[in-house]
């Protein structure tokens, strides 16, 4: 026995009476060490309780037993136990505590993993998988498999797992549907993810993980406390609150708490964590949560708020709600993402454009109206024009006496002359009269809307009058006067016949009164 190279224990009763050096150097003690109830007393009390069950049973036993550790994790055995004729137990110890680390590492990480070969036969899987499917037995998970699968969705599940023999070390993730482990007829929606790694020196399996896509306990609301939905959440950069049916916080992750400024813990309702937006900016969140809940589809929201630091901020809250087997709602998932540096961005992307337009389409000068925007203006309104309730009419205003104000005083009083030119006009016009510098001294002024022409010769009036007034220019106090020409708008009239008749009538009225 003591020259056997694999550790041995020979019991009597609960007694070790013999051990050989490979025994004692698996327990990494001397064989002296281990006899008697030293290495029963080294158990956990659970595994003490079994091996003890194990060796008054009658017949021969495979369990696995847990020691105890003074420090570091614990060591787990498989002790095969064989009776001999005259009534002794002897005990071969196989050292499994790696494996066990690798079962409780893989059972952290994911739902369910098991190894298959090539013909889809399971090669290994970790403790507690049977327990994930609801079965008892460990054995029977792997002769089973495949009935925890959708009927539907095994024609594509099997295509999946041929092409990705196929190609050594490909990765394939799919959403499948797997039978809840306790509730009949219903299906669960399921991550499947498998690697190929039969190639693989240490493995020489294709691995397939599984994963709960939308975790639901037995009454359809939101676990998602632990496990890998956890650590996804505390790692994305968005902050994420979960809330039931009832709108109950049952989650927040460590962002959330940072983008509200507050301690979430104590919260008990979603109300709560929304009211801490301030009154209006709630509201606006209620509204979309609400509405996402009842129409079962995604909702968005862009809001003001303040955060923790005081500073004001803005804030997008997506809701998406939770949908089980049955199509009834059962809760929502919500995120919260600070995005006060894009908002601020686009308003001063909009600014930006906002001045890149008025630049091309008014005068730099005097801020009216340019050619462009003048004419592109004249186009809609003739557009619009359906009868004689809606005229149309051009007015084309020359000052008279300019040029002598550039050449006596220079250009510096005559654009001075010009923008106060160009502040009469406007004050003179209607209110919804388009006032256009169109060039020089030439300015332009579109009339619509009006049933009587007269109307428009009484804004022409106003604007001749407005120009009379002397103007204080650089110390100079400046004269000039102004002739406006008329043009009104007919069926099938252009745009630059309208503006060349206003034009004409101008230079009419210049030759009448022998100006220039």
């Amino acid at each position: 026995m003591h020259a056997f190279p694999a550790p041995l224990l020979v019991f009597e009763d609960d007694r070790v009476v013999a051990a050989n050096e490979a025994a004692g150097a698996a327990l990494g003690r001397a064989a002296a060490d281990v006899l008697e109830h030293q290495f029963i007393g080294a158990l956990r009390p659970e595994s003490a309780d079994d091996l003890r069950a194990a060796l008054a049973g009658p017949e021969d036993a495979t369990i696995v037993v847990r020691r105890a550790a003074a420090v570091g994790g614990d060591s787990f055995f498989e002790v095969r136990l064989h009776r001999t004729d005259e009534g002794v137990v002897t005990a071969g110890l196989h050292d499994v505590t790696q494996e066990h680390r690798l079962d409780a590492a893989v059972m952290g990480l994911a739902n369910a993993t098991i190894a298959l070969d090539a013909s889809a036969q399971m090669v290994w899987r970790p403790l507690g998988n049977a327990r994930r499917f609801g079965v008892e037995d460990e054995d029977a998970l792997g002769a089973r498999t495949l009935e925890w699968v959708h009927p539907d969705e095994l024609p594509h599940l099997l295509e999946l797992f041929m092409n990705l023999l196929q190609e050594p070390g490909a990765r394939r993730s799919e959403l499948i549907r797997m039978r809840h482990p306790y509730v009949e007829g219903r299906w669960l929606v399921s991550r499947l993810t498998a690697v190929n790694l039969l190639d693989d020196p240490a493995m020489g399996a294709v691995v397939v993980r599984t994963e709960d896509a939308t975790a639901v306990d037995l009454e359809g609301e939101i676990v998602f406390t632990t496990g890998p939905f956890r650590s996804l959440a505390e790692a994305t950069p968005v902050g994420i609150i979960v809330s039931d049916r009832d709108g109950g916080v049952v989650y927040r992750n460590e962002l959330a708490r940072e983008i509200l400024g507050q301690d979430l813990d104590d919260l008990g309702d979603s109300a709560t964590w929304v009211g801490r937006l301030g009154h209006e900016t709630a509201a606006r969140v209620d509204e979309m949560l609400n509405e996402a809940q009842e129409s079962q589809r995604r909702g968005t929201v862009v809001v003001a708020f303040e955060r923790g630091d005081g500073e004001p901020a803005w804030l997008r809250v997506d809701a998406v709600p939770q949908i089980d087997e049955e199509g009834r709602s059962f809760g929502l998932i919500a995120t919260l993402l600070d995005v006060t540096a894009e908002t601020e961005a686009r308003r001063q992307l909009a600014e930006a454009q906002d001045r890149l337009w008025h630049l091309a389409t008014h005068d730099p000068l005097t801020g009216l109206a340019n050619r462009v925007l003048f004419i592109e203006r004249v186009e809609q309104a003739l557009a619009r024009q359906t009868g004689a309730a809606s005229g149309v009419a051009v007015l084309y205003c020359d000052l008279d006496g300019f040029k002598p104000v550039n050449d006596q005083h220079g250009h510096a009083v005559g654009d001075v002359v010009l923008k106060v030119v160009a502040e009469r006009l406007a004050a003179a016009a209607r209110a919804d009269d388009l006032v256009c510098r169109f060039g020089g001294d030439e300015f332009l002024v579109l009339c619509e809307g009006f049933a009587d022409p007269n109307d428009v010769r009484a804004v022409a009036g106003r604007l001749i009058a407005s120009v009379k007034e002397p103007i204080k220019a650089d110390g100079h106090l400046v004269h000039v006067g102004m002739t406006v020409g008329l043009a009104f708008a007919g069926a099938g009239t252009r745009v630059d016949q309208l503006i060349q008749e206003a034009d004409g009538s101008m230079y009419a009225g210049k030759a009448e009164r022998g100006r220039g």
